[in-house]
Order: structure tokens, then C-alpha cells, then sequence
């Protein structure tokens, strides 16, 4: 009986979420049909200017480009991240020392921050820089709040065998705290991208989905701006499908 709820409750999350996309679907072929063909382009050409990332040489490799540098920026601020969860640890007020420089990242405009880099930087680790400033405060606040949310008489536990803290760290807390890196990698990488692109963007960056935008943007192709859209929504819906499976595998060997 509650395999069969279970079921029925499946199919139910996957009809709607179909339904919804149908909907997205059915709003914008009626606004493409009734309202202005150059701003509301059809639906068949922005899927013809989305299949150019699969076909075209040009487009196929600037997504690449991007998609590695949004990679690149999540590894780079993940492991940043938990280096400070490390001294978190380790000993509390350390993190402090951290502080100013963390809070600066969460509320300085990005766009200003991209701009100084494109003067001061070399071009290329801009997308990185700035991608970083979001992302490790982002991953660092899930760390230190899982850790946080550890029950105490496992804490009370730890402290009385005097564990090593590299012991405590990676055999007890970071496993503990998985799903929790996990929400937060999914989060990063649909910010990421976004931050990423926008970077590229805003610097010209070549071989780049940013450049790409600027140049459908000059030449007022509107169908391929959406298809951009599209792409960048499409690969983070598998990495998200990729983490997910990932997440369930973990717990099935857990159990």
C-alpha cells in the first residue's frame, strides 16, 4: 500500500511538472503569435538558434569555454570554502580574521567589482575572481551552519576522546554534513553560471557565452539571446540531475 502511495505520489510530481512546462510553453507561443515577432521571437527559431549549440563550431565551443570556467570557479571557491570550515574547526575566532574581507565579497556591486578587475586584472581570471567573491561565502555559511546543526552529544562526545582535528574534520563532520554540500554545489552552480556569463559579458570576454550574448545583442538577434537562455538553463538542470543521483548513491551506501 505505500509502495503504491509512493507511486502515485511520483507520477503526480512529474505530471505537474510537466504541466508547468507545457504551460511556459503555451504562454509564450501565444505572446510570440499576438504580440511583436522581433521582441516575442517563434518558438521554432529560438530552437533552431539553441541547436547550434550542438552542431555549430563557434557557439559549441564558447559554451564550452564558459562551462569550464563556471567548473573551474566552483572547485576553486569549494575548496576555499572548506579550508575556512577547517579553521572554523580548528579554533572559532580565526574565522574573524576572514571576516571584513567576506563581508566586502556578499555586498559589493558586482558589476563594479567586474569592471575594477577588467582595469586591474589580467583578463581571463576576472570570471573566476568574481564568481569566487559570491561563491565562498555562499558554500562557507552552509559548512559552518550544518556544522553548527550537529547534535551536541555527538560534539560532547568528540571533545571528551580528544579526537585530532584533522580526524574530527573529514571523518566525522564533512560526511555528517554532505547533503548539505550537495544543496549548496547546486545552488553554485546555477549562480555560478549566471555570474560567470555576466562577467564574460561585461569584459568581452573571448571565447566566451558572454561575447556571444554581446554579439547577438549588436546584431538584435533576439532568438539567439533566448537560446542562451535556454543552454545555460538546460546544463544546469544536469548538473543538478547529476548531483541528485550522486546524493542518492551516497546514502544508498550509507545505508
Amino acid at each position: 500500500m505505500e509502495k503504491n502511495h509512493k507511486k502515485i505520489s511520483t507520477l503526480a510530481n512529474y505530471s505537474f511538472l510537466v504541466s508547468g512546462i507545457l504551460v511556459i510553453l503555451l504562454i509564450y507561443f501565444l505572446i510570440s503569435y499576438f504580440g511583436n515577432e522581433f521582441v516575442f521571437p517563434s518558438i521554432s527559431s529560438i530552437f533552431l538558434e539553441f541547436g547550434k549549440f550542438f552542431y555549430s563550431y563557434k557557439e559549441a565551443t564558447y559554451l564550452l569555454f564558459s562551462f569550464l570556467r563556471v567548473i573551474l570557479s566552483v572547485i576553486i571557491s569549494f575548496v576555499i570554502s572548506l579550508f575556512l570550515t577547517f579553521l572554523f574547526v580548528l579554533y572559532k575566532p580565526l574565522l574573524n580574521f576572514f571576516k571584513p574581507i567576506l563581508y566586502i565579497f556578499k555586498v559589493a556591486p558586482l558589476a563594479a567589482i567586474t569592471m575594477f578587475l577588467f582595469i586591474s586584472a589580467p583578463t581571463y581570471l576576472v570570471p573566476f575572481i568574481v564568481s569566487s567573491m559570491i561563491l565562498i561565502p555562499l558554500f562557507l555559511e552552509a559548512n559552518i551552519t550544518s556544522i553548527s546543526n550537529i547534535n551536541k552529544d555527538i560534539l560532547d562526545d568528540l571533545a571528551l576522546l580528544e579526537v585530532n582535528v584533522f580526524i574530527k574534520f573529514f571523518k566525522v563532520f564533512l560526511p555528517m554534513i554532505f547533503p548539505y554540500i550537495i544543496m549548496s554545489l547546486l545552488q553554485g552552480f546555477g549562480l555560478c553560471f549566471k555570474i560567470v556569463v555576466m562577467s564574460e559579458y561585461l569584459i568581452l570576454q573571448d571565447n566566451s557565452l558572454g561575447i556571444l550574448i554581446s554579439t547577438y545583442k549588436d546584431s538584435l538577434n533576439t532568438a539567439g539571446l533566448l537560446a542562451c537562455i535556454l543552454i545555460i538553463v538546460f546544463y544546469v538542470v544536469v548538473i543538478d540531475l547529476v548531483i541528485y543521483l550522486a546524493k542518492k548513491l551516497f546514502n544508498k551506501k550509507i545505508v
